[in-house]
């Protein structure tokens, strides 16, 4: 089964995964990042006006296979 990896990123800080994870498909891989960019947000929402969350995935030989990011931009009123 290949493994892939995942790079995530909190405001352009990276946490590299260093032990990557088996999944049948970059598919799999690539549902698997957007569930996690849901669940960071989750812990570290709200926390200011703007916040980024990139996930990336890449295949066994590196290769990026996916790119996500969730962007929240909070914009007062009054």
């Amino acid at each position: 089964m290949p493994r892939y990896y995942f790079e995530i990123f909190d405001n352009g800080e990276g946490y590299p995964d260093e032990e990557g994870s088996e999944f049948e498909h970059d598919r799999q891989a690539g549902d698997e990042a957007v569930g996690t960019l849901a669940h960071i947000a989750k812990d570290k929402l709200p926390d200011g006006d703007h916040r980024e969350f990139v996930a990336e995935v890449l295949d066994e030989t590196g290769k990026l296979v996916f790119h996500g990011t969730l962007t929240f931009r909070g914009t007062w009123l009054r």
